[in-house]
């Protein structure tokens, strides 16, 4: 058997199986894969004789002399009894704390067989049978010498502390009420590589990468050849003293051990999940791997406590050991992290904001249908309102020159992989549509709360790029434009001034008509559905008698009424159709992006 079954099976910790096979103790072999294999017929080591610990408490230090006292008597019962004991504990600390630390370390201590009490209350006030019952499944005993208690003094001090302990939660939690909720927001600062400051943030981005890789072999070697996965605190304790932590600000170091725990627990997570259904995976998921060895560089982050106080209320961002500083216009800065790209650092200032609820109303609801000429349409259930268009056509053209210039540089390499002038250029790209769909989203809002919408619905399929079928050229100008990306920043914009935003699938809102009240199935759950009318011709939608619409101002009326199906009531048509045939578009200016 392996040695993880047989270290169960005998109730004994990995590790001490595993320190008796190397001592030869235990019998077996080590397979090439690093598996060891216990031999059948092994016999367990000679037990040890039984270890006894004491266990003494009183609530208050007022009464120390007697937790003496009750040490003392404690011992000569166990002498009386033949008793080897092992350790006395003492503790003052009331019987209702569930989080005393010398107690919790005296139940984890698989060592110690039977644990010694003057009375049962001593150990705890509440759950007493709940201890024995799971120490009894571990082969250990709670052995009480007198069953009865009658100290009134511990008794009253006891129930002070339950009384304490209940107001104490009431209060938290209505401080938790009254409390504002808060958002994390991002400022961006870019470093180029011709910046001075990229310097020192290259070397530690590269001792980053360096203590992420020794960390990683530890934990893979563990995982792999000893089938235990070493968690932080496992790690922390086995590399404080590496050189590669100690390159780092200890703060630092430690967030890139959690960065390394993080990555694990999802592979992990994704390991199950694709158990469940391998249909929702591409592939098997991997262990976390290596970083470039001469290339790779890793994230820094840089908390509060690694960060200068002082250099914070001037207005700058001086993280610890660096030696450089960064502008920021915020107050409230909880981290800064560094983010290593293709030929720059994102220095992002972490801080936080209220959201500021607008004069809105939530039974006046906005759609918004995603799409690609048109970014988005945008309808509302407002008496009057005169739909909105924002145009995609420019994030269309930043991506053809973007695809038009990489085949040109690619041509003239005449092999695979990249140079610095392509991924300057694929930086540039990026930066130019995060700025346009930023803008093109806060224009949105900022006409919402003009004219006091407060529901947003957005359409959003899963996946709906994966089985895309629109055309060679076609698919490629759909994928390439982030359209989730723009989502979640309209989302976050509409948070901050109180709108609500419902995200549903959009399925059927193209095909439906909005004029005729067509109804709107989910995908898979009806047979073949017949529409009233259809589209004839690109941007166009035709009703059931004729009347005309704009296609994605169709499809926008559609996503409203996927999510509140009552939105316009019975009178579907009435008053927007005018407006509806002709959409206005929303001016969305940028400014040139370095």
């Amino acid at each position: 058997m392996k040695l993880s079954q047989y270290a169960k099976q005998q109730g004994i910790s990995y590790r001490t199986a595993l320190r008796w096979f190397r001592a030869g103790t235990i019998k077996g072999y080590q397979a090439p894969t690093g598996t060891i294999i216990v031999t059948e017929g092994q016999t367990a080591p000679v037990a040890s004789p039984e270890k006894v610990a004491i266990y003494a408490r009183v609530s208050s230090p007022e009464h120390r002399d007697n937790l003496e006292r009750q040490a003392s008597r404690l011992t000569d019962y166990c002498v009386a009894r033949g008793y080897q004991v092992a350790q006395v504990v003492k503790e003052i600390a009331s019987g209702v704390n569930d989080s005393r630390p010398k107690l919790l370390a005296l139940l984890k201590d698989t060592s110690l067989t039977r644990i010694v009490v003057e009375h049962r209350d001593r150990l705890t006030r509440f759950g007493f049978h709940y201890l024995e019952a799971l120490l009894h499944t571990q082969g250990r005993n709670i052995e009480v010498v007198n069953p009865a208690e009658n100290d009134e003094e511990d008794l009253i001090a006891d129930l002070v502390a339950i009384v304490y302990s209940f107001t104490a939660r009431l209060y938290g939690q209505s401080y938790a009420e009254r409390r504002p909720k808060t958002m994390r927001l991002v400022e961006q600062h870019l470093i180029r590589d011709s910046d001075p400051r990229y310097a020192a943030i290259d070397r530690a981005a590269f001792a980053s990468k360096n203590l992420y890789n020794a960390a990683n072999y530890i934990v893979r070697q563990s995982f792999i050849h000893e089938g235990v996965y070493l968690n932080f605190a496992a790690v922390f304790h086995l590399i404080k003293h590496h050189e590669a932590y100690c390159a780092l600000p200890r703060k630092v170091s430690n967030d890139v051990l959690r960065q390394l725990d993080h990555d694990w627990r999802a592979f992990f997570a994704a390991r199950e999940a694709w158990k469940a259904d391998p249909s929702k995976f591409v592939g098997r998921p991997r262990l976390p791997g290596y970083k470039d060895k001469q290339k790779g560089r890793n994230l820094l982050i840089y908390d509060i406590q690694a960060l200068s106080l002082t250099g914070l209320r001037r207005g700058e961002v001086i993280p610890s050991q660096l030696g450089i500083s960064v502008h920021t216009r915020q107050t409230t800065v909880l981290q800064a992290r560094i983010v290593p790209r293709k030929g720059y650092y994102a220095v992002e200032v972490i801080y936080e904001r209220e959201p500021v609820p607008a004069a809105v109303n939530p039974s006046l609801c906005a759609g918004i249908d995603i799409g690609l000429n048109n970014l988005a349409a945008l309808t509302s259930n407002k008496v009057g309102f005169m739909p909105r268009i924002v145009n995609g056509r420019p994030v269309k053209s930043i991506n053809q020159f973007y695809n038009k210039r990489t085949a040109e540089l690619q041509q003239m390499l005449g092999t695979t992989g990249t140079t610095r002038q392509m991924e300057r250029l694929t930086a540039h790209r990026t930066r130019q549509i995060d700025h346009y769909l930023h803008t093109a989203s806060r224009r949105i809002i900022d006409m919402l709360v003009a004219e006091g919408i407060g529901t947003l619905c957005i359409g959003q399929n899963p996946l709906w790029k994966q089985g895309v079928n629109m055309g060679r050229r076609t698919n490629q100008s759909f994928v390439q434009v982030p359209h989730a990306r723009f989502i979640a920043m309209l989302a976050y914009k509409a948070e901050l001034v109180g709108i609500q935003v419902r995200i549903t699938e959009e399925s059927y809102t193209s095909k439906a008509s909005f004029l005729d009240a067509d109804p709107l199935p989910v995908y898979g759950t009806a047979d073949s559905p017949a529409f009233s009318g259809r589209r004839v011709k690109r941007g166009l939608f035709r009703a059931a008698d004729g009347r005309h619409i704009n296609a994605d101002v169709n499809g926008a009326y559609n996503t409203i009424r996927k999510v509140l199906p009552d939105a316009f009531g019975s009178g579907y048509g009435k008053g927007i159709v005018g407006a509806a045939v002709h959409p206005v578009r929303l001016p969305v200016r940028t400014k040139r992006v370095a």
